[in-house]
């Protein structure tokens, strides 16, 4: 993923949290299933250390080994358009 040190400040932080967001959702998941590490540093060829630091966002992860991970446990990663802001109207009193 980008170096969030290179983004405006709101991007990098829109992109913390989505990444947060995201591996929050997929340990949940993983955890659900009583599905240990293991089963994911076998697919993605990471040790077991490496996913717990990929799980706890120490270091970058690659989207291969994000959706490797996703579909280990059973799930995929969809994009979605994100919501556009609603434009102030003007009003003249």
């Amino acid at each position: 993923m980008s170096d969030p040190s290179q983004l405006p400040d709101d991007l990098a932080a829109e992109m913390r949290e989505m990444e947060q967001s995201l591996m929050k959702a997929l340990v949940k998941l993983r955890k659900k299933q009583k599905m240990s590490q293991e089963p994911i540093a076998k697919a993605t060829g990471l040790s077991q250390a490496r996913v717990s630091q990929m799980e706890n966002l120490n270091g970058g992860v690659t989207l291969e080994a994000l959706i490797t991970y996703a579909s280990v446990i059973g799930a995929k990663i969809v994009i979605v358009p994100a919501p556009t802001p609603k434009k102030k109207s003007a009003t003249s009193d």
